[in-house]
């Protein structure tokens, strides 16, 4: 039995790879929280008892890999009669990742924050303005999620003037990003966790494209990109 303290983080999920004197294998991980000072303490259990050196790294969603299914997050509903309102908000609605991606060709993308300049000037707009390219493409739906509340994203939806064009979602939990291993612990600099920003392509809950950016890039996760790759 093996312990093993990770810092900093608020969520430790139950899937591990393991590398270990030269294996790169698949555990199993029993997992028990200590919650002192934000940090967390889980066992690792090894079949090889010899085992002294490893690395542990969380598993992120790749081009090939399904969308967890049973995930929840939100989206204002807003009545075709009400599309343009600025009086009417939407009323907010629960949806799993079945209804959003389940037999659909998505182009879904994430952004660390609202009305954050990168976001609100570059990667939202882009989503917008190449709207018809992208249903050229045989896309049936673009979803844009970050992790705000509903609230939030129908009104950033609002400002930046999205209409129906991109499906704003509200995943204020983390829940689909923290699935997706897209989490961005942004504490230190006092925005709490995010998601980190990307792009992907999902066709009926299977991931065809991935473009996860590095900090402070727009590149693998602009419309562009996408565009390219459909």
């Amino acid at each position: 039995l093996l312990w093993v303290k990770l810092i900093g983080l608020k969520r430790i999920k139950s899937h591990f790879v393991i590398e270990s004197s030269g294996i790169n294998a698949e555990y199993g991980v029993s997992v028990f929280l200590s919650d002192c000072s934000c940090s967390f303490a889980f066992s690792i259990i090894f079949n090889n008892p010899n085992t002294t050196h490893f690395t542990v790294h969380t598993m992120v969603i790749a081009a090939g890999d399904t969308i967890p299914s049973g995930i929840k997050v939100q989206v204002l509903e807003i009545p075709a009669d009400k599309e343009g309102s600025e009086e009417f908000c939407g009323l907010p609605k629960t949806v799993t990742t079945e209804e959003i991606f389940g037999g659909k060709r998505v182009v879904f993308f994430g952004v660390p924050a609202a009305f954050s300049p990168t976001c609100s000037e570059k990667h939202l707009p882009g989503f917008v303005e190449h709207f018809q390219d992208l249903k050229h493409k045989g896309v049936d739906l673009i979803a844009c999620i970050s992790v705000n509340d509903v609230w939030v994203m129908g009104s950033w939806g609002k400002e930046r003037r999205v209409g129906s064009k991109i499906l704003m979602v509200a995943d204020a939990n983390a829940a689909l990003i923290e699935a997706l291993g897209f989490l961005n612990d942004l504490r230190p600099k006092y925005m709490g966790v995010r998601s980190r920003r990307f792009a992907m392509i999902v066709e009926n809950m299977l991931v065809k494209y991935v473009g996860l950016e590095e900090p402070g890039k727009l590149e693998v996760s602009t419309v562009e990109t996408v565009l390219a790759k459909l």
